[in-house]
């Protein structure tokens, strides 16, 4: 009998980590020209970039200006609808919220919101799905764009990375199943 319940133990644990397997974080850019993978200007870019080095760019403009670019074809359908993490820093703060915008193949766009320049400070801000238009395909995202949300006050930052990250909820999730399984087999052990 405790045969039978170890072996469903580790049965679940080894299910677990296959569904954990899906819950890392998905790298859309790391705004760099080397680091994998890369950011390119689209050309509808209107803050003032000052430098791009091999994973990371650093621009200047005001709160309502965006950043546009190109991205190498990323799938994100394995953990679509959770939260999108802006990395980098900021040395001009504006206070303001930013948005996000994701666009596929045929130019259909994913909408994040509620991106704040201030958490930059801390060197992450974590944006919220809102939407998707059209028939937006979560496995070919191929562009960008960094929307400000602001009053035109003076902004300059870094951005280091752009991912699409699971939900703690759900790595909490995973743990009580994993922590239930194990109680029971004590029990009946």
């Amino acid at each position: 009998m405790i045969t039978k319940y170890k072996t469903l133990t580790v049965a679940l644990a080894t299910l677990l980590c296959s569904l954990t397997t899906n819950l890392t974080a998905i790298t859309i850019t790391s705004f760099g020209t080397a680091t994998n993978p890369t950011w390119s200007d689209s050309g509808f870019t209107d803050f003032t970039v000052d430098s791009q080095g091999a994973g990371s760019i650093s621009f200047t403009g005001t709160d309502t200006n965006s950043l546009s670019g190109d991205v190498p074809m990323v799938d994100l359908s394995s953990i679509w609808g959770n939260d999108l993490e802006i990395t980098g820093s900021i040395t001009t703060n504006p206070g303001s919220t930013f948005g996000v915008i994701l666009f596929d193949q045929e130019f259909d766009q994913a909408t994040f919101s509620g991106g704040s320049w201030t958490d930059l400070v801390g060197g992450s801000t974590v944006l919220s799905f809102v939407s998707a238009s059209g028939s937006f395909n979560t496995t070919q995202v191929i562009g960008i764009d960094i929307v400000g949300g602001g009053a035109g006050d003076a902004l300059s930052a870094t951005l280091t990375g752009a991912a699409i990250v699971p939900e703690p909820s759900a790595y909490a999730a995973l743990a009580g199943l994993l922590a239930l399984g194990a109680v029971m087999v004590r029990r009946r052990a």
